[in-house]
């Protein structure tokens, strides 16, 4: 019986993946359907909002642990990005 869902090779090799758009075109739901994959193959996968990663990261900075706030990111071996907002006029 052969493996059908979506090879994870990209993983594997370090390779980005970046999904813009307009609001509402689907790319939330094609960075689940990325890691659930990657999830069901056994690789860690972590998923949150830009705007959460800059929380987490500006009260790393207060309580003086951003120097080992990389070591929480380098524990996935993908990490989805969420809406992360350009505003252009």
């Amino acid at each position: 019986m052969s493996d059908s869902r979506p090879g994870c090779e990209w993983i594997e090799r370090c390779e980005n993946v970046i999904a813009f758009g307009p609001s509402g075109t689907g790319k939330t739901h094609v960075a689940l359907g990325i890691g659930l994959p990657a999830c069901q193959k056994g690789l860690s996968v972590g998923f949150t909002t830009a705007a959460a990663l800059v929380s987490e990261m500006m009260e790393a900075r207060d309580e003086r642990r951003l120097l080992r706030f990389p070591k929480k990111m380098t524990g996935c071996k993908l990490l989805i990005i969420d809406e992360l907002v350009s505003r252009c006029p």
